[in-house]
């Protein structure tokens, strides 16, 4: 996929979803954090959203290797400053909905999680609550 868009358009794909992603947060700022971001997550899934991680999102391995970070290291700079969440904190919760999506767009969601598992998932990484799993 990346080798038939060029760079600069690739670039201009990413800068669109980081600040349609940033609009977004802000303008559903009056939600808890924990659902805000599960409805992000469903929002870049199947709404308005969609068409512009489509840009930038495919099966590749690169997606993984290259995308995911760039993309989830750019989301964390500019929605921390919306979300009022430390960059630190919210950059592994946003590469965690990236890959989502990348399995998402590509059609491999058996392994997604349910809309209480993400909250779950990602309320226990926003306030440092994590299931420990013991072996039997």
């Amino acid at each position: 996929m990346y080798a038939q868009i060029s760079e600069s358009k690739f670039e201009q794909n990413l800068s669109n979803v980081v600040e349609k992603s940033a609009l977004w947060f802000k303008e559903n700022q009056h939600t808890r954090l924990s659902l805000r971001l599960v409805m992000y997550f469903n929002e870049s899934q199947s709404g308005t959203l969609k068409r512009h991680y489509a840009c930038i999102l495919d099966e590749s391995m690169e997606c993984l290797i290259s995308v995911l970070p760039l993309l989830a290291n750019r989301l964390a700079t500019r929605v921390s400053e919306v979300v009022e969440v430390p960059q630190l904190k919210i950059r592994p919760i946003l590469s965690m909905i990236v890959y989502w999506l990348i399995q998402a767009h590509t059609g491999n969601t058996n392994e997604l999680p349910n809309r209480d598992e993400m909250l779950d998932i990602l309320s226990g990484i926003l306030t440092n609550q994590f299931m420990s799993f013991r072996g039997a």
